[in-house]
């Protein structure tokens, strides 16, 4: 695994199979993303494409030792080539005790990637082992929770159980990769 600085304060983890970098970084390249919430409980997940800066409320997933096989999973169907995981900060923009649980997490769905000999279901319930080439990147979810928790609260359709069920993780999830599509296209690469 190669990690690096990739300029601008992004960190960069490179799967077996490494995409060029300059892909990511030219605005004119379409690529897929999946945006990741790490919660202690849940695992917010978004789908997303640069060519809109967009992204959506995917899934929720519980945070237990399946989850990275089930992200590779997801990733592999919706033809993603960039994962983007919350990173925490605190407000003076230092690293948190959880920065070291995401970056954790991240080295733990990195393996999965590598080790992609992985089994991958289709649509047609068929199997096979999955060549994929994907990138882990992290983007900073400082304040995103707070966010995401007005979104909801500003829905019509909002009630209290949407804090606990995973929604918030979702929507958590969405703001991280829509922050990062929307640097992405402004072309500060972050």
């Amino acid at each position: 695994m190669n990690s690096g600085d990739f300029g601008g304060g992004v960190d960069w983890i490179f799967s077996a199979t490494v995409v060029e970098k300059i892909k990511f970084r030219d605005q004119n390249h379409e690529f897929n993303a999946i945006g990741i919430d790490v919660g202690e409980k849940n695992i917010g997940l978004a789908s997303g494409n640069s060519r809109f800066s967009m992204a959506f409320p995917l899934m929720v997933l519980p945070n237990n030792p399946d989850v990275y096989l089930r992200i590779f999973t997801e990733a592999y169907q919706k033809t993603a080539q960039v994962l983007v995981i919350g990173l925490p900060r605190n407000s003076d923009g230092q690293e948190t005790k959880q920065s070291q649980v995401v970056r954790n997490f991240a080295k733990k769905l990195q393996k999965t990637i590598n080790d992609s000999t992985a089994i991958v279901l289709d649509d047609s319930g068929e199997s096979g082992a999955a060549e994929v080439e994907l990138q882990i990147t992290f983007q900073d979810e400082s304040l995103t929770s707070v966010i995401a928790e007005k979104h909801l609260r500003d829905q019509k359709n909002f009630t209290e159980k949407m804090l606990r069920d995973g929604t918030l993780d979702m929507e958590a999830a969405t703001i991280i990769l829509e922050d990062f599509l929307n640097n992405h296209r402004q072309g500060t690469g972050r």
